[in-house]
C-alpha cells in the first residue's frame, strides 16, 4: 500500500517494489528452455495498479507502447521515470538503459527506487524539478500520443515525387559526363557516382582538379571538398545535385513509402 511504486519490465523479468522494501520479481518466459509467465499475464495484473496510482517507471514511453500493444489500460502520467531523469543529470550519457545507470544497484524494481530517490535530490539540487515534472515528463505522453496516431500519408503523391527525383538524378548524371567530357576534350565513360574512389580518380586524377590528401581508399570526394570546389571547378555542381536529389528519394520517397503502415499512416 506504499506509493508510489515502481515498476522495472525488463526483458526478461518484470518486477513491482513499494517504499517499505516490499518487492516480487516474476520471471517472464514460458517455453522449454525459459520457463515463466507470459509478458501479457503479468502486465495485465500491472496495468490497473499503475493506472490507479502513479509508478516510478525507467523508460515510461516504451512502457506506454507495451501497455498500448496488448490493449490493456494505460497510466496517465507516471510517478517518476529515471530514463528522462538521467538525461536531465547528464545529456551526454552513452547510455540511458537501467543497466547502464543503476551501478551497483539491483537490477528490479528496487534498484528502480532506489535510483529515482537519488534522482530526486540530484535534480532538486539542481533546481530542476519543475523542468523534470512539468516539461519532460508531460512531454513523454505527448511523444507517445504523437506515435500512436501517426501522421497520413498520401502514397500516390510520393511514388510521383519518386519518380520525378529519378527524372532529376539522371539529369544531374549527364550533365555531369557532359561537362567531364568537355573538359577532357573527349567522352568520359561513366562511373558510378556513388562510389568515392571512382569519382575521385575522373575528378582528381583524370581531370586535374585541386584536391586534397590521398588516403587508402583514394581521394575524398566529401561534401567539404566539393563545396571548396563548385566555383572554381562548376562541374562538381552536378555531383551535388546528383547526392541532394538520391537522398531526398531514399529518405523521403523510398523511405517514408516502406514505412506506411495498412491504414495508411507512418508512427
Amino acid at each position: 500500500k506504499a506509493f508510489p511504486i515502481a515498476v522495472y519490465a525488463g526483458d526478461v523479468s518484470t518486477s513491482i517494489a513499494a517504499q517499505d522494501g516490499a518487492c516480487c520479481v516474476v520471471s517472464l518466459g514460458g517455453d522449454l528452455l525459459m520457463p515463466g509467465l507470459d509478458p501479457l499475464e503479468v502486465l495485465s495484473q500491472l496495468a490497473p495498479v499503475m493506472a490507479a496510482h502513479p509508478a516510478i517507471v525507467h523508460d515510461g514511453k516504451r512502457l506506454w507502447h507495451q501497455l498500448h500493444r496488448m490493449n490493456l489500460p494505460l497510466p496517465e502520467k507516471f510517478a517518476w521515470d529515471t530514463m528522462l531523469g538521467a538525461y536531465l543529470i547528464n545529456p551526454q550519457e552513452k547510455s540511458y538503459s537501467f543497466a547502464a545507470l543503476r551501478g551497483e544497484l539491483p537490477e528490479d524494481a528496487r534498484g528502480l527506487l532506489s535510483l529515482a530517490a537519488w534522482q530526486q535530490q540530484k535534480i532538486a539540487a539542481d533546481q530542476m524539478t519543475h523542468l523534470m515534472q512539468d516539461v519532460e515528463m508531460p512531454l513523454s505522453r505527448v511523444l507517445f500520443d504523437m506515435e500512436v496516431l501517426g501522421f497520413a500519408v498520401d502514397s500516390a503523391f510520393l511514388r510521383q515525387l519518386g519518380d520525378r527525383y529519378v527524372a532529376q538524378i539522371e539529369e544531374a548524371k549527364q550533365g555531369f559526363y557532359a561537362a567531364c567530357s568537355r573538359m577532357a576534350g573527349q567522352t568520359v565513360k561513366p562511373i558510378n557516382l556513388n562510389s568515392t574512389q571512382q569519382l575521385g580518380d575522373l575528378l582528381f586524377d583524370q581531370l586535374g582538379l585541386p584536391h586534397g590528401k590521398k588516403t587508402k581508399t583514394g581521394w575524398s570526394t566529401n561534401a567539404d571538398v566539393l563545396e571548396g570546389l563548385r566555383y572554381e571547378a562548376p562541374i562538381v555542381n552536378a555531383v551535388l545535385e546528383y547526392r541532394q536529389y538520391a537522398k531526398l528519394k531514399s529518405t523521403y520517397a523510398d523511405g517514408l513509402l516502406k514505412a506506411i503502415d495498412p491504414d495508411g499512416r507512418v508512427r
